[in-house]
């Protein structure tokens, strides 16, 4: 079978060949896949005053690429053991009840902690180098990360105080 698959592979790469040299307009057509200029893509975010962070995970870091009118910034943060904790404890709480049943209290403010946390590692070292803040944030998130609710991260520390989630600074 992969004698099989090697073969019908090769063929088609030659007719895949073929078809660019004799029909190039509909080669290009169909298989060139355009790629946007970071330029039209930062007008367009402009135009909606949106910025854009794209995440990636790697084998040891996790990329944060930033896009918006006028700037293009990478983060990257190392993935170490830490960071996969927090992460994890982020997404169960936004998972389940269970912990927030058996002690509101406590599960409160670990949340608060955990958010706010996440919040400092991941967005505000990108956030805070801006001028004007976007009015919109476009998120694209891949592996660990594609399930995380980011907006509810908290952008600042959460101190004491009765428990209100509605307040919280998301």
């Amino acid at each position: 079978w992969r004698e099989k698959l090697d073969l019908l592979r090769t063929e088609y790469q030659l007719l895949l060949q073929e078809i660019e040299g004799k029909h190039p307009d509909y080669y290009a057509l169909k298989y060139t896949v355009p790629v946007s200029k970071t330029a039209v893509i930062q007008a367009a975010l402009a135009k909606q005053g949106a910025a854009l962070i794209e995440t990636f995970v790697g084998e040891r870091n996790v990329y944060l690429f930033f896009l918006a009118d006028g700037q293009f910034n990478l983060h990257t943060l190392p993935m170490e053991g830490s960071f996969t904790e927090l992460v994890t404890a982020f997404r169960s709480f936004t998972l389940t009840q269970k912990a927030f049943l058996k002690d509101p209290a406590g599960s409160y403010h670990t949340y608060c902690q955990t958010a706010h946390e996440l919040y400092t590692l991941l967005l505000a070292p990108l956030l805070d180098s801006l001028a004007h803040p976007p009015e919109r944030l476009v998120l694209v998130a891949a592996q660990e990360l594609a399930t995380t609710p980011f907006a509810a991260l908290l952008t600042s520390p959460v101190e004491g105080g009765r428990r209100n989630y509605r307040e919280l600074p998301y």
